[in-house]
């Protein structure tokens, strides 16, 4: 417990509830001030998440007129079982070699130049979500391989910092590719967003609207990596690579290759046969026990902490719409931001998402507050669930300062493969382009594709 946090985060509860600015009655103040305060102590860590997330889920569970099953509902959800079967599948594929050796062969084959290692991370970030669904997962095991090739000489460090960073970034962009792209952050996104509108978006309306925008995105960033890190790149030569010795293919990498064949033919014609995306993840979770590759302790990379945290955030949006607390917020909100025939409605409404990410950190929590409030709002103005909800994700994925403010960039901190003062640094240009790249690539590209 960090008590001037956890204090801070009670002051700013304390002073809604009694301030009352919206004019709720008592048991909406009570919901929104513990939302308020919760938000907070999850950004500021002024408490232990658990602690955090009982609190909410109990204040929820007693006050207001939401069911308690309503409330817990993501626990047996199809994202929460996703999410649980495919951290013990990546399990499987890292302990097959499956990974490292698709990632050797490709490395042969490219060579070593700096442009290749800097380029790579991206297409095998794109490559790779159909072998990992985890992005956490993808970029540890993708920034382990990229950490053998760089040297560990003291006069390459820097150098292999820039080089590692740039693998999380590259993952972090190029799973905006494909709604499977990151199970948590995607699935809390599309999930979130059908909550509110009782609207989904298929796996290839995905593609059609965020393909080429992403393909955008991927080539600022990697040439921003290299204006930024100028410096630190200089020191790359051929002396940097460290030489691997290759890896043999065996029976448990060939029939982990088969499992997840057939696990991503069935996610990708789930519009045909309608089966939700954790059954075959659970059944290649079975198979890998079966034949040895996994072993029962392996279930243990399931986190109870995550799953009650997302419990937690899940539940925020679905209890301030049925207490009315989202209708009384839109009404005030639609005072505020421009009319929707502005051009400046969809530029203004990221740079609330923007700040609303800045301040509670944790994009599925900002996400969690942000869609319940602004698809409303969005649709009376005649804009479609999908548009906000993709630009709301892409507002707190593809900009950040801090590490709490994007899990997966935060891993690579955690994991000691480059420091916090070059998420900011690179934070602070991709401020103003990512308000540039949702004016003039995202939201023009949509018009075109008529989302």
């Amino acid at each position: 417990m960090k008590t001037r946090s956890f204090f801070i985060a009670l002051i700013l509860g304390a002073i809604w509830f009694f301030i009352n600015p919206l004019k709720l009655n008592l048991e909406q103040q009570i919901i929104l001030s513990t939302t308020i305060t919760c938000v907070c102590l999850w950004a500021n860590g002024g408490l232990n998440k658990n602690y955090v997330s009982i609190i909410l889920i109990l204040v929820y569970s007693l006050v207001g007129k939401t069911k308690p099953l309503d409330i817990i509902s993501f626990v047996y959800s199809n994202t929460a079982l996703l999410i649980m079967s495919t951290s013990v599948l990546c399990i499987g594929l890292t302990k097959s070699g499956l990974v490292d050796k698709f990632i050797d062969e490709i490395m042969k084959r490219t060579g070593t130049s700096l442009n290749t290692l800097l380029i790579l991370p991206y297409i095998l970030g794109i490559i790779l979500v159909f072998l990992i669904p985890q992005a956490f997962a993808r970029s540890v095991i993708l920034a382990g391989v990229f950490s053998t090739i760089i040297s560990s000489d003291e006069k390459y460090k820097k150098l292999k910092e820039v080089m590692l960073f740039n693998v999380f970034l590259s993952i972090s962009i190029t799973y905006m590719f494909f709604s499977t792209g990151d199970i948590v952050l995607n699935g809390s996104a599309m999930a979130f967003a059908e909550n509110v509108s009782g609207n989904s978006i298929s796996f290839f309306a995905w593609i059609k609207a965020m393909s080429v925008p992403t393909i955008v995105t991927s080539i600022i960033t990697f040439l921003l990596t290299k204006f930024i890190f100028k410096e630190e790149l200089k020191g790359f030569s051929l002396d940097a690579i460290e030489n691997k010795k290759s890896i043999r293919v065996d029976g448990k990498m060939k029939a982990s290759a088969l499992i997840i064949a057939i696990i991503i033919i069935t996610w990708m014609t789930k519009s045909i046969h309608g089966i939700n995306e954790w059954i075959p993840a659970v059944i290649g979770v079975i198979l890998m026990l079966a034949i040895k590759i996994i072993k029962i302790e392996d279930l243990k990379s399931i986190n109870p902490s995550f799953i009650l945290f997302l419990t937690a955030a899940f539940s925020i949006g679905k209890v301030m719409g049925a207490n009315g607390i989202s209708d009384v917020i839109f009404e005030n909100l639609k005072s505020i931001i421009p009319q929707g025939d502005s051009n400046l409605f969809l530029i203004a409404l990221a740079v609330v998402i923007m700040i609303l990410h800045m301040i509670i950190g944790s994009s599925v929590a900002s996400l969690s507050v942000a869609l319940p409030l602004f698809i409303p709002l969005a649709q009376s103005r005649g804009y479609s669930s999908n548009l906000i909800m993709l630009m709301s994700y892409i507002m707190v994925n593809i900009h950040f300062l801090l590490p709490h403010q994007h899990a997966n960039m935060m891993v690579g901190i955690g994991q000691k493969f480059y420091n916090d003062k070059m998420m900011l640094k690179f934070g602070i240009y991709m401020t103003p382009i990512t308000l540039l790249l949702i004016a003039l690539v995202y939201i023009p590209w949509w018009k075109v594709v008529g989302l």
